[in-house]
């Protein structure tokens, strides 16, 4: 499974690698499908409908988001990984959040059980643990960042709780491998400049996210290095897939 793994993100990571002259220009000739690892409702899941919306808009084909969960995130990951690498298809994902023992689909099953009693608690992201704690149902312990969530600035971090744990999460668009180097180029152009209107800056905000941004390159060396970092992890402590 680890070498599973490993070969899987390096194909999707060196479709993000490419880079392509500033005049180069694809125009999509289909529909778009944006594969979301995670069940409906889910912050991942609102983020890449938000963006569905404006890249449809922009390209001038629809944009669709497909939900498929399971296994970890791996159902959709390995989907998009076999899939055409033509610019149709691809892959919604987040790392540092929604990580449980338990392997939840998502957080509103993960909530069900926590209110229930069968769980004491569970990581999640900001954007469903922010929403399901105003009730007063749930209580926010820590941030498991390395600064305080901008939108959540009186929850500690782990670190000032004096725990030695803290997990900067990334949420990005992966493709398949050997996507053209005109394709990665226009949709990088496109959602980057989407991520950064104004309504969407407010949207990631409100939902306890802080966007930094990344050029293809620098985030192809950060996704390598927390494989690398996660990986030791795994193995340390014999982690298996259920």
């Amino acid at each position: 499974m680890p070498s599973l793994l490993n070969s899987l993100l390096t194909a999707l990571a060196l479709a993000l690698a490419c880079s392509a002259p500033a005049s180069a220009q694809w125009k999509p000739s289909k529909p778009i499908r944006i594969v979301v690892p995670f069940t409906p409702g889910g912050g991942s899941d609102l983020q890449a409908r938000r963006i569905a919306v404006a890249l449809a808009e922009a390209l001038g084909v629809p944009v669709v988001v497909d939900n498929k969960p399971g296994a970890g995130t791996l159902v959709g990951t390995r989907e998009v990984a076999k899939a055409v690498p033509d610019g149709a298809t691809l892959l919604y994902t987040v790392a540092g959040i929604d990580v449980t023992h338990i392997p939840y689909p998502g957080p509103a099953q993960a909530n069900q059980d926590l209110y229930a009693g069968r769980i004491d608690m569970f990581f999640d992201g900001p954007t469903t643990a922010s929403a399901s704690s105003k009730g007063g149902r749930t209580k926010l312990i820590a941030a498991a960042t390395e600064k305080r969530i901008p939108s959540l600035p009186d929850l500690q971090t782990f670190h000032e709780a004096g725990l030695d744990f803290g997990i900067d999460g990334w949420i990005a668009f992966f493709g398949p491998g050997g996507m053209k180097p005109e394709i990665v180029a226009t949709l990088h152009k496109e959602i980057t400049r989407i991520v950064n209107t104004p309504e969407f800056r407010k949207f990631i905000f409100d939902s306890g996210l802080d966007y930094g941004g990344m050029a293809p390159a620098d985030f192809t060396t950060k996704v390598r290095s927390d494989h690398d970092r996660w990986g030791r992890v795994i193995r340390e402590a014999a982690v298996k897939l259920d």
